[in-house]
Order: C-alpha cells, then structure tokens, then sequence
C-alpha cells in the first residue's frame, strides 16, 4: 500500500470511494473532459485491469474520493451507481409525478428507483 508523494489530500489508510474509469488525459476527448469514453483510458471493471475483483487497485488520486467517517463501506461502494442515477433523472429532467421506465436491474438501474 502507498500514496504518490505528491497526494496530499489522501493518507495510507483512507477509506475511499473511487471514480471506476480514467482516461489516458493526453487524447482529444479526455482533454475536453469526456474520459469516460477514452479509448486508451483503463476502467476497473475490464479485464485487463484488475480492480473490482482484487484487494488493493491503483487510482489516480484526483478519481479517489475520501468517505467521512460514518459512512459504511456498504453505503461507500453505493456512490458511483447513485451518482450515474442523480445524473441521468438531471439530465432527463425528470420531475416528481414523471413516468419512467427502467432497463436493468444493475446497481444503477436499482438506485434510479430511489
């Protein structure tokens, strides 16, 4: 286990929530903030990165998010699903008495439930 010396919001121990992709930050879209579909970029759930599935996993730093220290690490591994839900009914502008329908049962499907 270590922290880059350069990371100074961020200490061995920390309980963090991490942002599952990065992109490689040197092609056109990660340069105009769509790293999410970088192409050279690396997420933790694909298979030739081991992340989800193993006990410790690089990060950059600015994709790791320190928990506060009553939040569970059950309600931690929440975070990204819930934030992707929050996203989408904004961007939907989806609004209280709206209908929607839900495809997938998945973490983020369950979370737009809420």
């Amino acid at each position: 286990r270590k922290v880059g010396s350069s990371v100074t919001h961020l200490k061995i121990g920390d309980r963090v929530a991490i942002e599952p992709a990065a992109g490689c930050r040197t092609c056109d879209l990660c340069k105009v903030g769509k790293y999410n579909i970088c192409l050279d970029g690396k997420h933790c759930t694909t298979q030739k990165h081991d992340g989800n599935c193993s006990n410790y996993y690089a990060q950059y730093a600015d994709c790791c998010f320190k928990m506060p220290d009553h939040m569970t690490m059950e309600e931690g591994a929440l975070l990204e699903p819930l934030a992707v839900g929050v996203y989408a009914g904004r961007r939907a502008d989806i609004r209280l008495g709206n209908k929607v329908i839900i495809f997938g049962a998945g973490p983020i499907g369950l979370v737009c439930l809420i």
